[in-house]
């Protein structure tokens, strides 16, 4: 299991974003989503500018360590946004998030209190918002939370119906020429050449079953009588 996009991307919301290299309050470099040298590649050094796109590569690298520790102390089935919310407090928080009260309801199979748990993090006070956001993201249902398709889907759907209509119209002239045309021609010399009898033949069946019902008409009033 991994980060979802929305779950990344909720992080980034949570964390911000700054694409070029400054110093935070203790002077250390750090650049994009709150990476620094000591968290691996990329070394960030001043004067350096990475993109959104960079930003997301990198920090999806930053969270690889806190995945790892999941699988090490979650032993439960998540859901997706569990899993989100999780990650997130945690690279907001560090690994002592991994022995709390939260952690441990969630592993004895207690969702409701585990959530309750996740706001005994609110220290300090200007966090609880985060903390409020992380707890939503927890209970809410990953089936309420639909991917959207990419541009380049989008792009391939289209192109693969026009490519079918495109052929069902080809498929369509082509037998209509082909067969239908000679169909029709051979519809229409038949009905030129046997209309009288098939007229007929129709007088004669109407007139059978008129007769028919005539007599059955006549056997029960004699009946009756």
């Amino acid at each position: 299991m991994q980060i979802s996009d929305q779950g990344l991307q909720k992080i980034i919301q949570r964390e911000g974003v700054i694409l070029h290299a400054y110093q935070d309050s203790v002077g250390i470099w750090t650049i994009g989503t709150g990476h620094t040298s000591a968290a691996g590649s990329p070394q960030v050094t001043s004067g350096m500018v990475i993109t959104q796109e960079q930003n997301e590569e990198i920090l999806r690298n930053d969270l690889k360590p806190i995945e790892e520790q999941f699988s090490q102390h979650v032993f439960v089935p998540v859901t997706q946004n569990q899993y989100d919310a999780i990650i997130s407090i945690v690279f907001n928080v560090g690994p002592r998030f991994w022995h709390s009260q939260c952690i441990q309801d969630l592993n004895a199979g207690h969702i409701e209190s585990a959530s309750q748990a996740i706001m005994q993090w609110c220290i300090p006070k200007e966090i609880i918002g985060r903390r409020k956001g992380e707890q939503q993201q927890f209970n809410t249902p990953d089936s309420t939370n639909p991917s959207v398709p990419d541009i380049g889907t989008i792009n391939n759907n289209i192109t693969e119906v026009t490519t079918m209509w495109t052929t069902l119209k080809q498929f369509f002239m082509d037998n209509f020429k082909t067969n239908l045309l000679p169909l029709g021609a051979a519809s229409s010399a038949f009905f030129t050449h046997y209309w009288p009898y098939i007229v007929a033949g129709t007088i004669i069946v109407s007139g059978l079953i008129w007769l028919g019902f005539h007599l059955y008409e006549r056997k029960i009033n004699a009946t009756v009588s």
